[in-house]
Formats: structure tokens, sequence, C-alpha cells
């Protein structure tokens, strides 16, 4: 039988109206590009023929999260969905993980932290559940119209999530939810 695995992002409309209500004077936009990642479809056997381990992935994808605001503004990003442990967001009966990378502001590299650990910036960070990410520059977050950053997004599935009777689709929603301070 075949798993069909979506991943869908929805960014788009959602985080523009939520974030033009966190300040009046405020509004910024998003959209992801693309805006819905698509894993295929695998049948067990395709998936079984992995290295043996405690979870089996259905591969990797990126997608380019961009922001624009209205004015210059400090902005922090955290992405809303379910989460399946500390480090995960849920995917059917599996896991999602988020990475992001290749931070700008303004069209000038910068880099990411968690709020609340500044010191430890990096070019890259493991998004968790209920965690906000700075974009920083010489240790301080930025101001700035402009943001992008690119999500690579990562699926973890059990070996028994392989065993079904009829096509089965996996899938997560989840939205970026930025944040202006």
């Amino acid at each position: 039988m075949s798993v069909h695995n979506r991943l869908v992002f929805m960014a788009g409309i959602a985080v523009a109206l939520m974030a033009s209500t966190l300040r009046a004077e405020i509004a910024c936009e998003s959209r992801m590009l693309p805006g819905e990642i698509n894993f295929g479809s695998q049948n067990r056997g395709q998936m079984l023929d992995q290295p043996v381990g405690s979870e089996l992935t259905l591969g990797s994808r990126r997608t380019r999260l961009v922001i624009q605001c209205a004015a210059p503004t400090h902005l922090s990003l955290a992405y809303i969905a379910p989460a399946a442990g500390a480090d995960s967001y849920r995917f059917g009966d599996g896991r999602v993980l988020l990475t992001l990378h290749n931070a700008q502001a303004d069209g000038q590299e910068v880099l990411l932290a968690q709020k609340g650990a500044q010191t430890q910036a990096s070019q890259e960070l493991l998004l968790k559940p209920e965690q906000q990410l700075l974009f920083l520059q010489d240790g301080q977050p930025v101001v700035a119209t402009s943001f992008s950053l690119n999500v690579s997004i990562e699926t973890r599935i059990s070996p028994n999530a392989t065993r079904v009777r009829a096509p089965t689709v996996l899938e997560t929603r989840g939205y970026f939810q930025p944040f202006a301070w």
C-alpha cells in the first residue's frame, strides 16, 4: 500500500493578519516559496530499504520564508503547530524537524538565536516548539523592513507507521508567526 506524504505550511494570509494585529502601526506580510511541500508517495518497501534505525525519513525539502514589514521593526519569529516532543512538530504519526538557515535582514546576512539566548547565535538553528527566534547582527536584534530565511524540513516516522491497510496521508499544518516588538 502507498503512504502519501504531504507537508503543508500555512503562511500567507494567516500570518499577515496575525502580524498586523500585534501593533496597529506595524504591518508585516509573509509568504513561503513554495507554500506547500509534498513528499510524494512511497510504499512500505521503499521506506524500509533505508538503513536500520528507530525512525525512517521521508527525505528533506527546503522552502524560503520572506517577511516584508511596512516600517522598520524588531522581529521575532515562532512556528505555531502541535508539538511532537521538545525538538519537533507532529507529522501524522511521526514528526517534522525545522532547521532555519541563511537568514537575511534588509539583504544583509544575519545570525539567528533563540529569544533569551542571544549569546548562542548561529547561522543555523533547529526551531523548537514554543520557541521564538531573533535575527541578530553584532549580538543585537536587527531593525529592518525585510526578513528572509531558508527552512529545511525533515520528516521522520517509526517503522510501525508504515503498516497501513489503505493509502494514508501524513501531514502537518502550522504557520510562522512574526512578533514585532
